[in-house]
């Protein structure tokens, strides 16, 4: 699937109201290649997008996502909202990639990661620009929420990524299972900070 040059925005009344939303709802489906380049995701009364995959097991095939040129701004959740894996084995594999991308003016703050487990998907963030200054909800701007996930975080990778924040609160949190964390570059990379 290629998308190019388009608007979604404004979804509200069938939910889960975001802009774009990546559901397989059942473990006999699949995601293939899906590469979405210059689009913007706006005025959604959720997410600009939800990517989420947690029925999708290993044996689903790899996912191949990419996310190029894209603007993610003035949604009522998150601007960027991912679920992976529901910690019951076997997770999805493949990659999602997000590349020269800007996230801004999202109430409930640019990014929410959750369940990335160690042997299923990888997530790449390249000269990606998140700013929080819409966040109105308490919390980091950047969530990364591990706990229904029996196993370490893995595959995160930012790559020459800027974050601007309000205030000077925490910018990324992590939450995971008791005796989980992350593995020694689980991850990785350059997230400059700026208040």
């Amino acid at each position: 699937v290629v998308i190019r040059n388009c608007v979604f925005k404004e979804t509200k009344g069938a939910l889960p109201e975001c802009g774009m939303d990546i559901e397989p709802a059942r473990s006999t489906f699949s995601v293939g290649k899906v590469l979405v380049d210059n689009c913007s995701f706006c005025s959604n009364n959720c997410s600009g997008l939800a990517i989420n995959v947690p029925h999708l097991k290993e044996n689903c095939g790899k996912m191949d996502v990419t996310y190029r040129n894209c603007r993610f701004f003035e949604n009522a959740h998150r601007g960027i909202w991912t679920i992976f894996s529901n910690g019951l084995g076997s997770p999805v594999q493949g990659s999602v990639v997000f590349e020269d991308c800007e996230v801004r003016n999202n109430r409930g703050g640019p990014l929410q990661i959750a369940n990335l487990e160690s042997n299923g998907v990888s997530v790449r963030f390249t000269r990606c620009r998140f700013d929080a200054t819409g966040l109105t909800k308490k919390g980091a701007p950047i969530v990364i929420s591990n706990g229904g996930a029996k196993s370490d975080l893995d595959h995160l990778v930012f790559e020459d990524c800027s974050l601007v924040c309000l205030s000077k609160s925490s910018p990324v949190s992590f939450g995971a299972m008791t005796g989980c964390g992350v593995l020694p570059g689980g991850a990785k990379g350059v997230l400059s900070l700026k208040y």
